[in-house]
């Protein structure tokens, strides 16, 4: 974990491995001995024959590696999206980082897998998306009340309020879902999990990754939940098959080009992986060498696009979006098959040399749930990402920041005190470099232009980090 303190034109750093139960096992033994997504679980050494025997016929114990996002409240959680283990969530002090204790869904609501990416909204409610398995198997809708929020540990008062039913054989991954004021909008994708490997991985040695699948022949279904109910919306939504692992934003209007004109659409924005295939996801699997090769010819379209979805149906032809190339057109009764709009063409991201797009962010404060113009997100023309992209998500119009030799991670959009405008503020990124004599430094550009107001160094060599939060305090 890192942290950046910023205080009276100074800024301080500080750094400190989370205490889990995974960390603390393999710096026992020396060695990784837990399992995850590139490695399968050995062995514990210390143990005798017939333990080590039975931890190979059984599943290992839950990970608590929570090494992807920080959830922020009135209590800060570390978190992860682990399809191989049982979902865990680490309250950490955000004063010295030491970790406090860590929180086992499964032992609250019986969901042992939820994504990385919860959300928070305007009236303070939390909520996430799980998966539960079994005979039956669901996608999980969890919310905990605003009133809970302050508490010391208000993941104890999590609560399952809507089930969406899943193949219990091939659920869906997801690691992200999106959030209007009123609805949750959840992306089932075909990039599947095969839960007969997961079962199996102990006795047959394979890795995380084996347990992945892409199936082509599927539809990307969408489904709206109503946070008020938990109830789903009964329309079915379909589409090409797409891979998503970030979603930008949604709102709800009644904008929109049909006969109706006070027809409620939810507009949707995603980073959408275009034509992703099991041959792009088994690149991983290459050595350190074979993967730069390989990225180089790597021709997967990863980019902002926007799907729009009617809440209602009347089966009165193809509905088009203003100003878009998004459509929604009638199947059978109930049901709408969607097209998406590119924010920013593929040739507009060539030209600027951005390449893939991912890791997004938005004024969240003041915008997330509702209409707005502007997201920031991570380029990245080669090995690893080399660019931060702000975008205007109506016209596609980009502003582009990069340094020669600097990676920048994901942006993290602060805004103004008492700002009138969406971009009033500033973006704040860790920079790593590949070369020795550079300083690793905490980034701060004005959102508005996308110039440096200023950077803090630290003689610190960073590894590259994903997610992270501003604090006010």
């Amino acid at each position: 974990m890192h942290k950046f303190k910023i205080k009276e034109r100074k800024v301080t750093y500080q750094s400190k491995f989370l205490k889990s139960v995974f960390y603390e096992t393999n710096l026992k033994h020396n060695r990784i001995i837990c399992g995850g997504l590139g490695n399968n679980s050995i062995p514990d050494p210390c143990l005798n024959i017939f333990s080590r025997f039975f931890t190979q016929v059984f599943t290992t114990a839950a990970s608590d590696n929570c090494n992807v996002n920080v959830a922020k409240g009135d209590a800060f959680y570390r978190t992860t999206t682990c399809w191989i283990c049982i979902q865990v969530r680490n309250l950490i002090d955000p004063e010295n980082l030491e970790t406090k204790n860590f929180v086992d869904w499964n032992k609250l609501i019986s969901v042992p897998i939820t994504t990385a990416h919860p959300h928070s909204d305007h009236n303070g409610d939390y909520f996430n998306i799980g998966s539960s398995f079994g005979m039956k198997s669901f996608y999980n809708l969890v919310k905990i009340s605003s009133k809970h929020m302050s508490g010391t540990d208000p993941m104890q008062e999590i609560e399952v309020i809507g089930k969406i039913p899943a193949d219990p054989l091939l659920p869906s991954y997801y690691h992200s879902f999106a959030m209007t004021q009123n609805y949750i909008v959840f992306h089932e994708m075909p990039f599947l999990i095969d839960v007969r490997k997961i079962l199996a991985r102990t006795m047959t040695w394979k890795k995380g990754l084996d347990c992945f699948q892409m199936d082509e022949t599927k539809k990307s279904i969408f489904h709206v939940i109503n946070k008020a109910t938990g109830k789903r919306v009964e329309i079915n939504y379909s589409a090409d098959p797409v891979f998503c692992f970030h979603h930008i934003n949604a709102y709800e209007t009644a904008d929109v080009n049909v006969k109706s004109p006070t027809i409620i659409i939810l507009s949707c924005d995603f980073i959408i992986f275009k034509h992703l295939t099991y041959s792009d996801i088994n690149v991983l699997r290459s050595s350190k060498e074979e993967l730069k090769e390989n990225i180089k010819n790597l021709t997967v379209d990863v980019r902002p696009m926007r799907y729009f979805l009617p809440l209602t149906f009347d089966g009165d032809g193809v509905q088009v979006m203003p100003d878009s190339t998004a459509r929604a057109t009638p199947q059978e009764p109930g049901s709408w098959f969607l097209e998406p709009h590119a924010i920013i063409t593929n040739e507009e991201t060539t030209l600027a040399r951005i390449g893939a797009m991912d890791l997004p962010s938005i004024n969240y404060a003041h915008y997330n749930g509702r209409k707005y113009k502007y997201g920031y997100f991570i380029g990245n023309s080669g090995f690893v990402p080399d660019s931060l992209v702000k975008v205007d998500v109506d016209t596609g119009k980009k502003i582009v920041w990069r340094e020669q030799n600097k990676f920048p991670s994901e942006p993290i959009f602060v805004p103004r005190p008492n700002a009138t405008e969406e971009d009033d503020g500033i973006i704040l990124s860790t920079v790593i470099s590949n070369l020795p004599e550079e300083e690793t430094f905490l980034l701060i550009l004005d959102a508005v232009t996308f110039t440096e107001l200023a950077r803090a160094e630290v003689n610190v060599k960073l590894p590259y980090a994903f997610h992270g939060c501003f604090v006010s305090k």
